[in-house]
């Protein structure tokens, strides 16, 4: 008789499906409707995020790069 396989939880996606929000920013003179991401989950710290710190955000053609800065 085989020894059952020990299940280790599901596995996480390599990409992951985000809405973009609208964000209102309102002054004096104007109200502006401006595109709002949010990344929270214990994800980020798994790949290198740690609360309070910092990071760099490059910006190609499509495309958005996030990567922990390690000298902030």
């Amino acid at each position: 008789m085989r020894t059952p396989r020990k299940q280790t939880g599901p596995k996480r996606p390599k990409a992951r499906s985000l809405k973009i929000q609208p964000f209102i920013r309102i002054s004096r003179w104007s109200r502006t409707t401006v595109p709002e991401l949010t990344l929270c989950g214990k994800w980020l710290e798994d790949f290198g995020f740690e609360a309070e710190s910092r990071v760099l955000v490059f910006t190609y053609k499509n495309r958005l790069v996030i990567k922990p800065d390690k000298e902030g």
